[in-house]
């Protein structure tokens, strides 16, 4: 399983739903969509965190989030802050 993740203007999207291409992403969050990463599993997005953001505390979701978005919950989790903010 691999999930996106999706910057926008207001927060950051992490979503399991498939996208054929960002430009369906933008179409989808025109109002605020920055940009978006390709889809990427579970132990990838931990590592991408670790090396983007350092510590956990600066992380957009937790680690015990990601890790239940990927396993049930909602096909979509967001984060209303910058990315790599201390919570």
């Amino acid at each position: 399983m691999q999930a996106t993740l999706i910057y926008l203007d207001r927060g950051v999207l992490l979503s399991r739903r498939r996208y054929n291409s960002w430009q369906e992403i933008q179409a989808e969050y025109w109002n605020d969509y920055k940009t978006s990463l390709s889809p990427m599993s579970c132990q990838e997005l931990l590592d991408f965190f670790a090396e983007d953001c350092g510590e956990e505390a600066n992380w957009p979701f937790s680690k015990d989030e990601i890790l239940a978005f990927f396993t049930h919950g909602p096909e979509t989790i967001r984060f209303a802050g910058d990315d790599c903010e201390a919570k």
